[in-house]
């Protein structure tokens, strides 16, 4: 199973970001495992929505997000969980990166596709972006 970053979506739906070709060449990949978000990467992307860029693609885009083959909607504890994370790491992984922790952590996930280097702090978690 592969967690999946919202840095990653929006590479991969928005032509115009830096990281778009390195997505589109991890799509084949990424589409051969089981994938996982949960509820912050839910919100990151949908917040994006709101952004003229994407007024033609919306649907497609929420028809992206519930694709995937689970969406973990964190609990209250969870937050509570993801502060001690970032607290641990000296808020040098961001509180949204730890959310992504926690659910990975329950879930036993050791992969996450991102462009973001600070899952590279992060012990027990392979980062895959080509």
């Amino acid at each position: 199973m592969i967690f999946v970053d919202t840095n990653f979506i929006i590479s991969l739906i928005n032509t115009k970001e830096k990281q778009h070709e390195r997505a589109s060449r991890l799509l084949p990949y990424i589409e051969e495992e089981k994938t996982i978000i949960n509820s912050t990467v839910l919100v990151e992307v949908l917040n994006r929505l709101k952004k003229s860029e994407y007024s033609q693609i919306r649907d497609n885009i929420i028809d992206l997000l519930y694709s995937m083959d689970y969406i973990h909607f964190l609990k209250p504890e969870d937050y509570d969980i993801s502060l001690d994370y970032c607290k641990n790491y000296d808020f040098a992984v961001n509180y949204s990166d730890c959310t992504i922790l926690k659910t990975i952590i329950d879930y036993n996930v050791d992969t996450i596709v991102s462009f973001d280097t600070d899952f590279d702090k992060i012990k027990g978690i392979k980062r895959i972006y080509l």
